[in-house]
């Protein structure tokens, strides 16, 4: 019993032993996980406050940058504005800007530069700051762009002037390349299709297919004094040239070719004495051709072609001892070839093709011995074919017809050693084909179809081996065709063809009087 007894407690006591460990044990782990979460408590503090401070010092800089330089970044809007102003919306030409705020921050900038270069430049500049007129705007713009713009005078009326014609030509709304014309630079740094010598003078101007609208303006006069080319052909451009084209003293250039523009012809024009050419072909041109282009001792090139000009080609045109080329086709030019015409010792070609001329051939042209084309159709030219003709000993190309030319084909012609192209169609001449003509050894295309020719068939133009093209109908030729004659041919066009054929069908041989054996018939 008493061991018994003593097992038992010594049970009871290891059972109160590891209860009391236990509990030890589970003290020990209560007391680490409080010590980590107030640990975890600690650092989540100090991030928060840390967090905290961050932001108060970012917002108490903040502060200070707004309360430190108010005024200067309202400023920095207002320039932003100022330099990119929405010009562009005076293309309608309404009364006023509707930008005013935005023009009135300009207001120090453009007084300072109206009174110190605008009025200087134009004397009669008449306009308020919130005027849509070209010069105006040009004015504003280059207020806006002031602060970025070299100082230099002369580099500030250079982009005014160029400003101008911008805003006038449409710049803004029409062009297809306005690269660099809207940007706050010298024109002659960085805007397209402007080239400058090296002390900043406009020598160049081209703007060849770029949509340009409206019209020329006065005021590009002001660059006249060195402005050698400028080249404006198939834009959209209307309205007339203006008198002040005399002050372009440089210009040896002026093309305007495929416009609409319109009006008569300045007499300004005589004052360009540099200019060598004067393109104004395709436009809408009226009124007379000016005296005073007989001025242009250094003109080569004078092309007025498809215009609506009227009155005589001037005596004054003899003058122009370096002209080369005269081409005034398609206009209502009257009166007849000036004698003097005889005086242009360059010339290479002249075209009156499609103008009511009178009068008669005027011998004096056989003096032109460099010319090559020659071409005149006019129901009212009539007499006969100079033979002074024959002495045009670099003529390749020669046309008289739809005329009332009357006479025989001048056996001179045989003298054209450089002849190529031969038409005198729709004309009145008589008479047979001279033999003279197998002399033109170069020959490709002759046409004397629609006059009044007789006798035999011309068989020895077949030994014109040079011959592509032949055109002999609506004569009095009689006789027989050889043999293969029209085998030699691209085109041969005469009145001797096979039974069944029409009009219509002869058009579209090839050999028009052949059959399909190469054969020609008798009449």
């Amino acid at each position: 019993e008493l061991s018994d007894g003593i097992r038992n407690s010594t049970a009871d006591d290891d059972e109160d032993y590891n209860d009391s460990d236990s509990t030890i044990h589970r003290d020990s782990t209560d007391n680490l996980n409080s010590e980590a979460v107030r640990r975890k408590r600690q650092l989540l503090f100090i991030i928060l406050v840390v967090v905290l401070v961050i932001v108060i010092i970012v917002t108490i800089v903040c502060v200070i940058i707004v309360l430190t330089i108010p005024e200067q970044t309202e400023t920095e809007t207002v320039q932003v504005e100022c330099r990119i102003p929405s010009l562009s919306e005076c293309g309608a030409m309404t009364s006023e800007f509707k930008f005013r705020a935005l023009a009135e921050c300009l207001e120090e900038p453009y007084h300072k530069l109206l009174d110190n270069l605008v009025k200087q430049l134009i004397p009669d500049f008449d306009h308020d700051m919130f005027s849509c007129h070209p010069q105006n705007v040009a004015l504003l713009k280059l207020a806006s762009q002031s602060q970025w713009l070299p100082k230099k005078r002369h580099a500030l009326k250079v982009n005014y002037i160029l400003g101008i014609f911008f805003y006038a030509t449409g710049g803004p709304t029409t062009w297809l390349n306005p690269y660099g014309w809207t940007l706050p630079t010298s024109a002659c740094t960085s805007w397209s299709r402007v080239q400058c010598d090296r002390q900043g003078n406009v020598v160049r101007l081209n703007l060849d297919s770029n949509f340009l609208s409206g019209s020329f303006p006065t005021e590009l006069g002001v660059l006249g004094d060195t402005l050698g080319y400028i080249r404006l052909r198939e834009n959209q451009m209307t309205g007339s040239l203006p008198d002040t084209f005399g002050q372009f003293t440089a210009l040896v250039s002026l093309q305007l070719r495929n416009n609409k523009l319109e009006g008569a012809l300045p007499t300004t024009f005589g004052l360009m004495t540099k200019l060598q050419q004067l393109s104004l072909e395709h436009n809408r041109f009226w009124g007379t051709l000016p005296t005073e282009i007989g001025a242009l001792q250094l003109l080569l090139t004078l092309d007025a072609q498809f215009n609506k000009l009227t009155g005589k080609i001037p005596m004054e045109f003899g003058f122009l001892r370096s002209l080369e080329r005269l081409n005034l086709q398609a206009n209502k030019l009257n009166g007849p070839i000036p004698s003097e015409i005889g005086n242009l010792r360059y010339i290479v070609e002249i075209n009156l093709e499609g103008n009511p001329m009178e009068g008669t051939l005027p011998p004096q042209l056989g003096q032109l011995k460099t010319l090559v084309k020659f071409c005149i159709s006019s129901e009212n030219i009539s007499g006969w074919i100079p033979t002074e003709l024959g002495l045009m000993e670099s003529i390749d190309y020669l046309k008289i017809v739809s005329s009332k030319m009357r006479g025989t084909i001048p056996s001179e012609f045989g003298n054209l050693k450089q002849l190529r192209h031969l038409s005198l169609e729709s004309n009145q001449l008589t008479g047979e084909i001279p033999p003279t003509l197998l002399s033109c050894t170069v020959l490709k295309h002759l046409d004397v179809s629609h006059n009044k020719l007789s006798g035999l068939f011309p068989s020895f133009l077949q030994n014109l081996t040079s011959l592509e093209e032949l055109y002999l109908d609506n004569n009095s030729i009689q006789g027989s065709i050889p043999d293969n004659f029209c085998g030699h041919y691209q085109q041969f066009l005469a009145d001797y063809c096979p039974p069944g054929s029409t009009e219509d069908d002869i058009k579209l041989l090839q050999c028009d009087c052949c059959n399909s054996d190469k054969q020609c018939k008798d009449v």
